[in-house]
């Protein structure tokens, strides 16, 4: 499975000992019905480099997913990341663990 040049959608993050990001969990709004699925970090950054937009959303306590931060390359282009901002919870060290 591969990310195209579309927007997704990142819910959750594999971070093994709060190492580097292994895989993710996103999904596609385009996509009817809406489904979470894995991606590896790999697929992210291929993704990334060919112009496919990623945010990262939470749950808020109203239930509804919110638009978080986007995600971007590092500067060495392997890896991914946030750009830190006022809210904690939206950047990807902060998601929960992935359960897709």
């Amino acid at each position: 499975m591969t990310i195209t040049t579309k927007t997704f959608w990142i819910t959750e993050v594999d971070q093994p000992n709060g190492g580097p990001i292994t895989k993710v969990c996103a999904f596609d709004l385009s996509e009817r019905p809406v489904q979470i699925k894995s991606y590896k970090r790999e697929q992210v950054v291929q993704g990334l480099k060919i112009g496919t937009i990623l945010w990262t959303c939470y749950l808020s306590q109203d239930g509804t997913y919110k638009r978080g931060a986007q995600v971007r390359l590092t500067q060495d282009r392997n890896f991914i990341t946030t750009k830190p901002n006022d809210e904690l919870k939206d950047n990807l060290g902060e998601l929960p663990a992935c359960t897709c």
